[in-house]
């Protein structure tokens, strides 16, 4: 289960809450004041923070202060009452996540609780999958120069989302709305792509792998840049947004991100990924289909596309 701090001082609300919570395989911790909530989070780690504005002796921003204080990923949501705009905008400033106003539905505070706890699980998760990156080769400055620049990419595209994945699908950095995107699948899918993209770059005679990608749908569109050897750099936008300006912010970032990095680290990533597979060039000519299905350099997915082709090709 996951663990929760609650603070509210009455004692028939924080029994309902944790029933609420309970049922959703939520483990809700409850203390009634702030002065127990500081004592509590320094000896126990939690998920998440819910904490009441009106509390005895000092009131919820101090516990929203101090749990920040502690981690700044780490979700705070508090509950004031209506009316309390000020205490919200002090809320803010301190960092505070999320918050829901009196009288409230409890249908409503497990969707904000739901949600908050799903992107700090990715954000989590994210940590996990980039720290051979980060220990190995990128130093704290650079992590931090990362995250400003997806951030500052995010602003100026006016994108959903921006991330910074390796080859294997690990996400190295992420900023935006990502509780919709099931982001360790679209990372490795991205990655792969690169591989094809490498296979039909070769064989109309590109020296280098197609260094841009897009996919255009009704409500969304991507963008998938090559950065270097084992690195990429996605950006999701709605297709609300010119897709041209995306373009133009994405390579000014991709630029902004080799400055970063340093030659050191794509020279680095070469070494390990090995010497670069050039494409052989293809026969001259291919009169049957098996001359083409015979070529050991294509990939699998280029070839059943290739194989459809030609079949459509054969068959008029």
């Amino acid at each position: 289960m996951i663990p929760i701090l609650i603070i509210d001082d009455d004692p028939v609300i924080r029994d309902g809450l944790v029933k609420l919570f309970t049922a959703r395989a939520i483990d809700a911790k409850t203390v009634p004041d702030a002065e127990t909530a500081v004592a509590v989070l320094k000896e126990q780690e939690f998920d998440l923070v819910l904490t009441d504005y009106h509390l005895p002796g000092r009131d919820g921003l101090s516990v929203i202060e101090y749990a920040k204080s502690l981690s700044k990923e780490r979700p705070v949501v508090m509950i004031s009452g209506q009316g309390d705009m000020d205490v919200v905008v002090k809320a803010l400033r301190l960092g505070v996540d999320d918050f829901i106003s009196k009288p409230f539905k409890p249908v409503e505070l497990v969707s904000i609780v739901q949600r908050e706890l799903e992107q700090y699980q990715q954000k989590k998760g994210f940590a996990r999958q980039a720290e051979t990156v980060i220990e190995h080769y990128l130093d704290v400055n650079q992590i931090n120069a990362l995250e400003r620049a997806l951030a500052t990419l995010r602003a100026d595209a006016n994108a959903q989302s921006t991330l910074l994945i390796e080859g294997n699908g690990h996400v190295i950095c992420a900023k935006g709305i990502l509780r919709n995107v099931d982001v360790p699948s679209l990372a490795a899918l991205v990655a792969g792509s690169a591989t094809a993209n490498s296979s039909i770059s070769t064989i109309i005679g590109e020296e280098d792998p197609f260094k841009l990608s897009f996919h255009e749908g009704r409500k969304s569109g991507l963008y998938s840049a090559y950065l270097g050897p084992g690195l990429f750099l996605v950006v999701i936008f709605g297709m609300e947004v010119p897709s041209g300006m995306v373009l133009y912010q994405t390579r000014r970032a991709v630029e902004f991100i080799h400055e970063i990095l340093g030659e050191d680290y794509f020279e680095k990533m070469k070494q390990l990924a090995g010497v670069k597979r050039k494409f052989p060039p293809l026969p001259e000519k291919i009169n049957t289909l098996n001359d083409l299905l015979t070529l050991d350099t294509l990939e699998e997915d280029l070839v059943s596309v290739l194989q459809e082709q030609f079949n459509k090709l054969w068959s008029n």
